[in-house]
């Protein structure tokens, strides 16, 4: 009987231990656990969206602008243009005097970044000239009823290829990734690198089922640029297009604006996004996305475990660790971006990472406060 008796106490006691250890792992998991949730449900309706896309444009402040690659030349119908040939559109008599002008100076492709839909009596002209530069690639896209919008016949047949200019943009107002194939047609930009492997060196594509991420290098005024007019008027040297890959677009103010992580306030125009995807593809600096379901989970996971370890510490590691792992995952993420072209999430792993903190910090002092309670109420008693 009293060995029953001593073994039911020690089993009584290792209960009671066990009891209070599970409930003190519980309390020191339980910050973390309900941030992580919360997390959770708010990534299930895209609640983080705004806030990592916001830190997609720190990123390049980070990084600070770099030169675009300088077989790129962009032919611009900028406001001098058209005060001096009249208001958009411009007569295709004048694309034709262009394309005519460049076959001098033997270009590696070209890019006329102009949906030319509807016929005009110059067609033939234009036609004509695209036929013997051979090199001529035209955009298509979709109209209002998102139906596509293509060149005329003529022209279309005239051309060396086609590719859409569709621009998906972010909530931050951006384009952070264009889609490779859409209506069935590459994007402009990879159609330019294909037309320039033609005459020039290869470029390696990533695959076409995935959208491009695009690497901007940097501001619209840094890119090598000519004045529409000023080239008909006055062509520069003919080492000005040899070899390079022209495009030729509208830059006129209020005209086809499209912002971008260096061009927001004034904004930049669309036929920057064909120049930044050609960059990314000639130079190999494409971004690639690092936000596979594991990477998520595993930092849902870490909430969990920071809240475990601070639990319990000074008021300073609980201060102290949050920042320094902020500050070390900002510092990781900006290396990834600079050194490697990885894109990282940024902004919602800092913010759980110190949210949990104050989560932690929040829970010692409720559960100190109710056991000086509990002591408080006890010594009344007595």
């Amino acid at each position: 009987m009293s060995l029953l008796l001593l073994l039911s106490g020690m089993l009584s006691n290792m209960t009671f231990r066990f009891y209070k250890r599970f409930r003190e792992y519980l309390w020191r998991l339980l910050p973390g656990g309900l941030v992580s949730l919360t997390a959770l449900g708010l990534m299930s309706v895209g609640g983080f969206e705004l806030l990592e896309t916001l830190s997609y444009r720190g990123l390049f402040q980070l990084r600070g602008p770099v030169a675009w690659d300088d077989r790129i030349v962009l032919i611009a119908i900028d406001d001098a243009t058209l005060a001096e040939l009249g208001q958009f559109p411009l007569p295709r008599d004048v694309y034709a005097q262009l394309v005519e002008q460049l076959a001098a100076s033997e270009p590696a492709a070209i890019a006329l970044n102009f949906i030319f839909a509807e016929p005009t009596q110059a067609d033939g002209a234009l036609a004509e000239a695209m036929e013997q530069q051979g090199n001529v690639v035209l955009p298509v896209g979709l109209d209002d009823q998102a139906r596509p919008l293509t060149p005329t016949l003529q022209l279309e047949v005239a051309a060396l290829s086609t590719g859409h200019i569709l621009k998906d943009l972010e909530a931050d107002g951006l384009v952070h990734k264009v889609r490779s194939v859409a209506i069935q047609q590459t994007a402009l930009g990879i159609t330019l690198i294909e037309a320039y492997g033609l005459r020039q060196s290869l470029v390696p594509l990533p695959p076409l089922e995935l959208p491009l991420w695009v690497n901007w290098p940097g501001p619209a005024a840094s890119l090598t640029q000519y004045s529409l007019a000023d080239v008909l008027a006055q062509p520069p040297g003919a080492g000005a297009f040899k070899n390079k890959i022209v495009l030729v677009g509208m830059t006129a103010t209020g005209t086809d604006a499209l912002p971008t992580p260096y061009d927001f306030d004034p904004p930049a125009s669309g036929v920057l996004l064909q120049a930044a995807i050609v960059d990314s593809l000639l130079q190999q600096r494409y971004l690639h996305p690092m936000n596979s379901v594991w990477l998520w989970g595993l930092l849902l996971l870490a909430m969990p475990l920071e809240s475990y370890l601070l639990t319990g510490r000074r008021l300073r590691w609980q201060l102290l660790v949050p920042v320094a792992c902020m500050a070390g995952w900002l510092t990781m993420s900006a290396t990834a971006f600079v050194r490697a072209n990885y894109l990282w999430p940024t902004a919602v792993p800092m913010v759980l990472v110190g949210f949990t903190g104050g989560a932690t910090l929040v829970s010692q002092r409720v559960r100190e406060n109710l056991a000086l309670q509990r002591l408080l109420d006890d010594l009344w008693q007595h």
